[in-house]
């Protein structure tokens, strides 16, 4: 459904919740039903395909998360932190897919 097998993790980012919702809008919006495995249960979640330099990731909002509305989560193919080379408090810049 997102058209990515994705690195085991996720790059988490600090956001303005504000800017992040309004960057969010009218975006094409992937849901995700939540499912049980025999072990646990998955919540859903909504997903937007999007770009960080040419890479193409997608952003994970679960409908139940440990994380406060000023995180996002990123996935990708590639182990997104080793890839750009960053390090904690590095600025990155996400575009539409």
């Amino acid at each position: 459904k997102l058209g990515v097998d994705p690195y085991n993790g996720t790059l988490n980012l600090k956001v303005d919740p504000l800017s992040a919702r309004r960057f969010l809008t009218d975006k094409k919006t992937i849901i995700i039903e939540g499912f049980k495995s025999k072990k646990r249960t998955f919540g859903a979640l909504r997903a937007y395909p999007v770009k960080v330099k040419d890479i193409y990731c997608v952003i994970l909002l679960p409908e139940r998360t440990h994380y406060a509305s000023d995180t996002i989560e990123l996935i990708s193919e590639t182990h997104l932190r080793k890839k750009l080379k960053l390090k904690d408090g590095d600025k990155v810049t996400i575009t539409e897919a």
